[in-house]
C-alpha cells in the first residue's frame, strides 16, 4: 500500500506536517512555560504591592495590628502564602505558621533583593513547609521610618500543574490540527490520483486484450487543461489506435484462415522452434494426421515424416526455399 502513487504523493506532505507540528508544539510548550512564569511573577509582585499598600494604610489608622490575622485574611483572598517581615528579618506574621515559630528571614534571597532593590523574585525550597515555592517580595516604608517586606509565595507543584494543563491543551490542539491536516492531505491525494488509478485499471484490462473500458477523461473543476487530462486523452487515442490495429490484424487473420480452409493444397506453417503454428484441413488429410490439437506441438511429433524436418532445417539454415 505504501508503494501506491497515492501514498507516494501524500506521504511527503504528511511527514512535513508532522515535523512542523512537532517543532511548533515544542516551541509553543516552552513559550507557554516561560510566559506563564513571567505572568506569575508579575502577578506576585502586583499582589504584594497591593497588600503592602493596604498594610500601610492599616498601620496609619490602627495603633496595633495583628499581622498573623492579616496574613491569613489576605492569603484566603489571594490563594497564596503571605508573610510580613521586618527590616531586621524578624517574621511579624505568616498565613500558614505562627510567626514566632519561624527563623529570622534576613538572609532569605527574596528578602535581600526586596530590601536592596525594592522587589525580589526567587524559586527555592522552603525549610518551614518542606516544598519548593515561587516567592515574590516587595518592601514598604513604615510610618516610623522603618521598612517592612511583604512576601507572597505559591507552591511550585501548583504552578507546574497549571502549566501541565496548558501544555496538555496545546498538545491536544496540535494533534487535532495535525490529524485534520493529514486527513485533508489524504483527501487531496486521493482526488488527485484517482484519474491515474483509473488509467492504471484501464491499461491493465487493455494489456489482457479487454478494450471494453478505456481511461475515463479527468475534467478539472476550472476550465483549463492539466497534465492528467492530457495524459488521459493521449491514453484514449492510443487505445483507439491499438484497438483498430488489433481489429485489422484479426480481420486479416480471419480472411487468411478462411482462404486456407478452402484451399485444396496442403499448407503447414512452422515457427523457428519447430512448433506448428497453422495447418489447414487439406494438409491434415494429405498427411493423414490424427492428432486432435496439432497447433503449438512439435512438427516431428505431428507430421512424422523426416522429409519435412529436413526441409525445415534447410530453409532455416539457408533462409531460402526447399522442396
Amino acid at each position: 500500500m505504501l508503494h501506491s502513487i497515492r501514498w507516494r504523493f501524500g506521504f511527503p506532505f504528511v511527514a512535513l506536517i508532522l515535523v512542523v507540528m512537532t517543532v511548533l508544539g515544542v516551541y509553543l510548550s516552552l513559550f507557554i512555560h516561560r510566559t506563564y512564569l513571567d505572568s506569575l511573577d508579575s502577578r506576585l509582585l502586583s499582589e504584594a504591592r497591593l497588600v503592602a499598600q493596604t498594610l500601610s494604610i492599616l498601620r496609619q489608622n490602627r495603633s496595633e495590628v495583628d499581622f498573623d490575622q492579616l496574613a491569613r485574611e489576605w492569603a484566603g483572598t489571594l490563594g497564596s502564602r503571605v508573610t510580613i517581615i521586618a527590616e531586621d528579618g524578624q517574621v511579624l506574621g505568616d498565613s500558614q505558621i505562627e510567626h514566632w515559630k519561624l527563623d529570622n528571614h534576613l538572609n532569605r534571597p527574596e528578602v535581600t533583593q526586596a530590601l536592596s532593590t525594592g522587589s525580589g523574585l526567587v524559586t527555592r525550597f522552603s525549610a518551614s513547609l518542606g516544598e519548593n515555592l515561587r516567592y515574590g517580595a516587595v518592601s514598604l516604608s513604615s510610618p516610623d521610618g522603618s521598612r517592612l517586606v511583604l512576601r507572597i509565595a505559591i507552591p511550585m507543584d501548583q504552578i507546574q500543574k497549571n502549566i501541565t494543563q496548558l501544555q496538555a491543551m496545546l498538545i491536544g490542539t496540535t494533534v487535532l490540527a495535525a490529524l485534520t491536516a493529514i486527513v485533508l492531505v489524504g483527501m487531496i491525494a486521493r482526488k488527485t490520483t484517482q484519474p491515474l488509478r483509473e488509467l492504471t485499471v484501464a491499461a491493465t484490462k487493455i494489456s489482457r486484450g479487454d478494450f471494453s473500458e478505456k481511461g475515463s477523461i479527468y475534467r478539472p473543476a476550472v476550465n483549463q487543461v492539466d497534465e492528467i487530462e492530457q495524459l488521459s486523452d493521449a491514453f484514449n487515442v492510443m487505445a483507439d489506435r491499438l484497438y483498430q490495429q488489433i481489429k485489422a490484424l484479426e480481420d486479416e487473420r480471419k480472411q487468411t484462415s478462411a482462404v486456407l480452409q478452402e484451399m485444396t493444397d496442403g499448407v503447414v506453417i512452422i515457427n523457428q522452434e519447430g512448433a506448428i503454428q497453422l495447418i489447414n484441413p487439406a494438409a491434415l488429410k494429405m498427411l493423414d494426421i490424427e492428432v486432435k490439437k496439432p497447433l503449438e506441438r512439435s512438427m516431428v511429433e505431428v507430421l512424422r515424416y523426416h522429409q519435412f524436418v529436413d526441409a525445415w532445417r534447410q530453409v532455416r539454415k539457408s533462409g531460402g526455399t526447399a522442396s
